[in-house]
């Protein structure tokens, strides 16, 4: 087996024939020679690829791209092909001093504790020429500490092309970011500073930059703007407020409004109060900044008077401004009410339910807009009993929580946390917590919503948003541990105020990481819990107090006694129809099997705000007739629709753990889908499953399995087997029981 190389460098190179000769020669001259050097190419349109080939180097490997992928697909695929234990990626206008890696992977082999160690920078022109250094210094090249946070504030002085990096951390933690051409690197740093990975930098200038007019970074400052407030609201405010450093985000905020480069009031007011409402600031702190702002003495005055009167107008307005952008979307509503009417009378089964929607969307089309406004009460009450009537539809009944074992004395006291506590693998998580611990642990839910009529009975599940109900509710109840299952981005700022009370309450605290997100760091934390290897391993850190926890199936309700039974025509997916999940393609596979296969029945369980999206296109495609929307459904109705099933699709964009594939694995069913996030940790292998997002190949596997029932069955019989064995409710109580366990008793 040929040893593997320590160094793996990568080029992704795009229409840059005019520097990439001397790009790749600066690697080749490298003074240390264990490396290897992957291009990839996007399908350049000039002589870059005939550049490339002209190195006849055995540490080159060279991959075209079949048409032109764009910046952050060609990097991926570069990354995948890298091996080394140190990586670092190279600009193909950029180049390396010839001593470079020699002195990067000798500080990185004597200091193990370092992720990432950069060098300090020669900035140069298109022709190579030094460029002359401004009085500040050059920017990449100053004695920073990049484990502050104080060192990111706006700005990225770290150099992309000048890291080393340990490439288990840069695969865990770095992503290309399509949406971000600009200040992809900023926003990857911040991630990794969020994540606790730990800088360093070599004082030396061992990279050369080049600075010229087809520089990315520089062409659209106002766009980079934009870009950097994402990755504040994202990435670096909610890092900043988890280490208690909100001092550090009204500096952000300043620099925001302040910063010469990006003058604030030059952009539209409307976009201006978007970017405030999105940096994870409330309002009562809004004012407390801005007090803050004009009382300062070291910002700059020319302007500062206009600025000021700006923000306090958009102060002033803010009532006024969320009243126009409600009345922006009634006005949306309304150009949609004659579609759903006409569809409600002609497409639909009749029904009272069916009824109360005619009359509910003629009173919409009737009334005049100047009365919509003093009657939103009255719209919001009958929406909500629609909701009720579309939720009791079927004589649907909430699901009714038992714990078999009789509960005996005080029992140590458990606040399950959870931002939604309606229908989904969450919620699930928690109901079997209390159905199977309930004789151990006195358990209630905390929720920040709980739908009416509610998804579970039998416990006690109150609804709380502010910080004074949270408080009130702990100070009252006094629970042992507050055990917060967290959903990241979904309901952040609810989810802020549940760990600061616990804190300041000084309850211990675990926090299940159930969804692909960056783990909230409260000071009383005592234990992270993962739902798979594949969120642990790229947004967590693997620790003394981390597990990897699969959540548990009730594999009883989801069997099949005869395989026999299984039918050989219809394919479905169960998800909640919501972007947490899927995206609006989802439906795509789908329709492209019903058109290939015309006798394939389409089964789509779930409701969602993508639901109406996705019965318009089947319309438009002429399958109605192949699809059927069940729209939300109990726990316990979920059988009877994986039985109808021949296959499960999972179409997904983001997957942490999805109990709906463990379900359909024990109902003996094949899974196809999408090569996303622990879907093939879950199936145990990939073979099944497509590039992500590319769903004719998904389609192309869904049929193959369709025509082979032997195959399919065989299949389904291996996952039945692997779900029972790694999935089940009773392997999951064992492994709760230990982490209560052992959190009661620290420092107890």
């Amino acid at each position: 087996m040929p040893k593997l190389p320590l160094v793996s460098i990568k080029i992704a190179s795009y229409n840059h024939a005019r520097y990439i000769r001397q790009t790749i020669q600066s690697v080749l001259d490298q003074t240390y020679p264990d490396f290897e050097l992957i291009v990839v190419d996007d399908c350049s349109l000039d002589n870059s690829v005939e550049i490339i080939k002209s190195f006849s180097d055995p540490r080159i490997q060279l991959l075209v791209n079949e048409h032109n992928m764009g910046a952050a697909s060609t990097s991926n695929r570069a990354k995948a092909l890298c091996r080394g234990k140190y990586f670092c990626s190279l600009d193909s206008d950029d180049y390396f001093h010839p001593e470079k890696l020699a002195r990067q992977v000798a500080f990185m082999e004597a200091h193990p504790e370092v992720d990432v160690l950069a060098t300090f920078v020669d900035e140069i022109d298109n022709q190579g020429n030094h460029l002359a250094e401004p009085a500040s210094g050059n920017w990449f090249s100053q004695n920073l500490d990049f484990n502050r946070p104080e060192s990111w504030l706006f700005e990225n002085h770290l150099c992309h092309s000048s890291a080393l990096m340990k490439r288990d951390v840069h695969d865990r933690l770095w992503s290309y970011d399509s949406g971000l051409p600009l200040t992809n690197d900023w926003h990857n740093w911040i991630r990794f500073l969020a994540n606790g990975a730990v800088f360093a930098h070599l004082p030396e200038r061992l990279t050369y930059y080049r600075r010229h007019a087809e520089n990315v970074t520089h062409r659209n400052p106002e766009r980079a703007y934009w870009e950097h407030a994402y990755t504040c609201a994202r990435e670096l405010h909610p890092y900043l407020a988890r280490i208690g450093r909100r001092d550090l985000i009204r500096e952000s905020i300043r620099n925001f409004f302040f910063d010469d480069r990006y003058p604030a009031s030059k952009a539209p007011r409307e976009r201006l109060l978007c970017l405030l409402l999105n940096l994870g600031v409330h309002e009562r702190e809004f004012e407390a900044i801005w007090r803050n702002v004009t009382n300062a003495n070291n910002l700059p005055s020319n302007g500062l008077r206009d600025e000021i009167s700006l923000i306090e107008e958009m102060r002033q307005e803010l009532v006024e401004s969320k009243r126009h952008m409600l009345s922006m979307r009634m006005d949306d509503q309304q150009a949609l009410i004659v579609p759903r009417l006409l569809d409600a009378l002609t497409r639909e089964k009749w029904s009272l339910m069916q009824i109360a929607k005619i009359g509910y969307l003629t009173s919409a089309s009737v009334v005049p807009d100047i009365l919509k406004w003093p009657l939103r009460p009255l719209a919001k009450v009958a929406r909500r009993q629609f909701r009720r009537l579309k939720a009791n539809r079927g004589n649907s009944k909430p699901y009714r929580i038992r714990s078999p074992i009789p509960a005996l004395g005080r029992r140590p006291r458990i606040l399950h946390a959870i931002g939604n506590f309606s229908m989904g693998g969450s919620s699930r998580l928690v109901v079997d917590l209390i159905e199977n611990l309930g004789h151990d642990y006195e358990q209630r839910v905390l929720a920040g919503f709980i739908p009416s009529p509610a998804a579970y009975s039998g416990c006690v599940a109150q609804e709380y948003r502010s910080s004074f109900e949270i408080r009130a509710v702990v100070e009252k109840w006094r629970p042992d541990i507050v055990h917060v299952h967290y959903w990241g981005d979904t309901d952040w700022a609810w989810y802020d105020k549940v760990f600061r009370v616990a804190e300041e309450a000084g309850c211990k605290i675990i926090e299940n990481v159930n969804t692909p997100t960056t783990p909230y760091v409260a000071k009383t934390l005592q234990h992270y819990v993962y739902v798979s290897n594949y969120v642990m391993e790229t947004f967590g850190r693997a620790e003394s107090r981390s597990s990897v926890v699969y959540p548990g199936s009730n594999f009883d309700m989801f069997s099949r006694k005869d395989t026999g039974e299984v039918p050989d025509n219809c394919i479905g997916m169960v998800y909640r129809l919501d972007a947490d999940k899927l995206g609006p393609a989802a439906i795509e596979p789908f329709i492209l099997v019903s058109k290939r296969r015309p006798n394939t029945r389409v089964l789509i369980v779930g409701d969602g705000c993508f639901l109406d999206h996705y019965k318009q296109r089947v319309a438009e495609n002429g399958l109605a007739d192949s699809f059927r929307f069940t729209g939300a459904v109990t726990y316990t109705d979920l059988p009877a629709f994986y039985a109808e099933m021949s296959l499960f699709v999972a179409p997904v964009q983001s997957e942490s753990f999805g109990q709906v594939t463990p379900f359909a694995m024990s109902m003996g069913l094949p899974v196809a889908g999408y090569a996303v996030g622990a879907l093939d940790e879950i199936l145990g292998d990939a073979e099944f499953l497509a590039p992500p997002g590319d769903s004719e190949r998904l389609a192309d596997i869904v049929i193959r399995l369709l025509d082979d029932r032997s195959k399919r069955l065989a299949i389904g019989d291996k996952n039945r087997q692997r779900a029972h064995s790694l999935f089940s409710v009773e392997s999951m109580i064992r492994s709760y029981q230990r982490i209560y366990r052992e959190t009661l008793s620290d420092g107890a």
